[in-house]
């Protein structure tokens, strides 16, 4: 007989109605089902009815189809073989398809008539894609001429140059490390003027931020600015570098520092935040940045500002998104992410003695989760795109018979590929995640998102839309009152926040430290205090106990590199921790466990590569406090290693496994009466494309 909680889970599994089929999630994946190209799916979507889905709400570039709905819509489109006139009809329509087909061969494989992967748009618009990645790439900036990138390699940690041409990667610093002493260079970097040089930011061994400049080549490496700071351009005669400047104590400041002696002129402090990204006129009189139009709005503006007499304007204002954006060469427009048609696109807007002349025009819609990097000087504009989809699933479990019973199925099909980070009350009857809705990029907080509180009772869902600019990482109080959540208030200062789970009023916990992150919030279980790892990138990872009334903190446990500890779970009485235990120069990954009060840890499994954990949020106990649930890769090669639900008892011996997991699972919760399992699984990939022939001949 089920108790009331399982009759509460099945209504949830009646309630999600989601097709377990697995979609084709690209127009690649759609066209090789079709066996046609890429630009016929996209045709016949246009003009034929092929029933393709998109994500979010209204167009946009990362779609999604199921293969039983093409099927029905081919079948729905067979003709009629009754009559003669079908066939006769039928062969000049072959004969001129394949002359199209060998001509289209032609053209997509020919090495001189093509580069890689173009598109060509009617209006004369070329896009290709020239590079991709499965996981993040943080890409700088294109060189002048369009034959180089700059970015990260986060293999060494050292700035590096990626050859488009030859697709070949090179090192420009060589002096990173990721393991005792840590330095390595830092997201953003920009090309000078005449290509000879590099600002970057550099992450020193004393965990600090310098921003420094070196030679293409890597010679004679110098630092300019000792502080937090973010290049993002050079003035057009390379003697300055535009900066975006985080003091200690403050605001941060847009600001121009010296090539020549480091020396810093402050052009505007904040109030509101700080821009995304800043760009320089070509006669160096204005900056255009993106920044919100008040403290109190997420959504961003465009403004203009004059580096000589330090005055402000705002360049484009609506209530739509706006961001990322960069002069075009000639000076004669500012073009600029926005997502006003309901899906992110590349607008433009003409300027003129620093002020907007008419309205801004749309140049290309439906682009997707991307931001502009730059022009190259002959007007080919650089793309960054996020791309790839992630849910949360939802499956159920009997641990008694330690096996999963369900096939995972989408807990939601509202705005899918952008919902993550479930997490279940502790009375189990609400089950809440986190649901992205800005198209702007993210890593761990995300812009414009909402918690969605699903009630297991009834099946309804309603939104949360706290009042930050950016979060993550939300869990629920003991007693259902509130969220915990790390992210970045309206005022720009970083924080762990207590969210109000009914009203959405937000209030700051403690702000981030300087040079340190937060990660894996977890409430005690009489909700007077929180946990949560505190990483200061030197090695050194704690957990850390803060009590909420007085704001004494106490370090329960700490790491030094080479290991690293994730994944920390606290017990269903609040007893004891389970965190994973990683050395990267062994290769070694354990499970431990230790008590909550501090103290010594023991080990209850160890893993050897090639076989590995999942270490984001990915460790949770049953309820009864006896077994630990996990997940590993198992498998002695990568192309055949799978992963799997396992659960190890608490005094340790031969893990079981409950069943196969879902590729790229992470941020598992678990009901509070062990019957389901929710987590997030999906990949986030990124792109660079090069976009041409939308600016006027000069």
């Amino acid at each position: 007989m089920t108790n009331d909680r399982e009759s509460e889970l099945n209504e949830l599994s009646k309630q999600v109605t989601y097709s377990q089929e697995q979609p084709l999630q690209s127009w690649k994946e759609i066209a090789a089902y079709l066996e046609r190209d890429e630009r016929t799916a996209q045709r016949w979507e246009k003009s034929a009815g092929l029933p393709v889905r998109r994500l979010g709400e209204g167009k946009g570039s990362s779609v999604y189809a199921y293969p039983s709905e093409i099927e029905a819509w081919r079948t729905a489109r067979e003709p009629k073989n009754n009559d003669g006139l079908m066939l006769r009809r039928s062969v000049p329509v072959a004969i001129g398809l394949l002359v199209v087909l060998v001509g289209a061969w032609f053209i997509k494989f020919g090495p001189i008539l093509n580069p890689p992967n173009p598109l060509v748009e009617a209006d004369g618009i070329t896009i290709r894609q020239v590079w991709a990645e499965d996981g993040p790439i943080d890409v700088g900036s294109p060189f002048p001429d369009g034959r180089y990138l700059s970015f990260v390699d986060w293999e060494t940690g050292d700035l590096s140059i990626r050859d488009l041409a030859t697709e070949e990667n090179r090192h420009v610093t060589n002096e990173a490390s990721l393991s005792d002493p840590v330095e390595f260079a830092f997201y953003e970097s920009t090309f000078s003027p005449d290509s000879k040089h590099i600002a970057y930011i550099w992450r020193n061994e004393d965990q600090r931020y310098e921003l420094r400049i070196i030679g293409v080549d890597g010679s004679a490496p110098r630092i300019l600015y000792r502080g937090y700071v973010q290049p993002n351009d050079w003035s057009s005669d390379g003697k300055q570098v535009l900066t975006i400047l985080w003091p200690e104590e403050g605001a941060a400041q847009i600001a121009l520092i010296s090539v020549e002696d480091g020396s810093v002129r402050v052009l505007k402090t904040m109030d509101r935040g700080s821009p995304l990204k800043m760009s320089l006129s070509p006669d160096d009189r204005y900056v255009v940045y993106d920044l919100p139009p008040s403290a109190e709005q997420s959504a961003r503006d465009i403004f203009l500002l004059s580096t000589e007499t330090q005055n402000e304007i705002a360049l484009v204002q609506h209530a739509a998104d706006e961001h990322h954006p960069v002069w075009t060469p000639d000076g004669k427009h500012v073009i600029f992410a926005s997502d006003r048609t309901g899906s992110m696109g590349l607008w433009k807007v003409e300027v003129a003695n620093g002020a907007p002349q008419g309205w801004p025009k749309l140049i290309k819609s439906d682009i997707g989760r991307f931001w502009p990097m730059g022009f190259t000087g002959s007007g080919t504009l650089y793309l960054s795109l996020e791309t790839g989809m992630f849910d949360v699933y939802f499956t159920k479990l009997d641990l008694r018979e330690n096996r999963i019973l369900e096939n995972p199925i989408r807990v939601s099909q509202r705005f899918v590929g952008f919902n993550l980070m479930p997490d279940w009350s502790s009375d189990g009857k609400y089950l809440s995640y986190l649901s992205r809705r800005s198209l702007l990029p993210g890593h761990y907080w995300y812009y414009d998102a909402r918690i969605v509180v699903r009630t297991l009772e009834t099946g309804e869902e309603r939104e949360i839309a706290p009042k930050l600019s950016s979060f993550g990482f939300p869990c629920w109080s003991p007693d259902g009152r509130f969220f915990l959540a790390v992210g970045r208030g309206r005022n720009g200062h970083s924080a762990v926040f207590k969210i109000d789970s009914k009203s959405g009023d937000t209030t700051a916990v403690f702000e981030r430290k300087p040079l340190t992150n937060v990660r894996f919030l977890i409430w005690s279980r009489d909700g007077k205090a929180i946990f949560y790892r505190r990483h200061d990138f030197s090695g050194n990872s704690n957990l850390i106990r803060r009590d909420l009334e007085s704001g004494h903190e106490q370090e329960l446990f700490r790491t030094l590199s080479p290991d690293q500890w994730y994944s920390p779970a606290l017990s269903r009485d609040g007893q004891y921790f389970a965190f994973i235990l990683e050395n990267e120069e062994t290769g070694t990954q354990a499970i431990h466990i230790m008590p909550s009060t501090g103290g010594e840890s023991h080990q209850l499994l160890e893993v050897q590569e090639p076989e590995t954990l999942v270490i984001k949020k990915a460790l949770v106990w049953t309820p009864d406090d006896q077994q630990i649930l996990f997940v590993k890769r198992v498998g002695t090669e990568s192309d055949k290693q799978t992963l799997a639900l396992m659960a190890i008892s608490v005094e340790g011996g031969e893990p079981r496994k409950l069943g196969p997991m879902m590729d790229h699972v992470r941020e598992l919760s678990l009901h509070p009466n062990g019957t389901s399992l929710v987590f997030t699984a999906g990949q986030r990939n990124f792109e660079v494309w090069a976009m041409e022939g939308f600016l006027p001949e000069p």
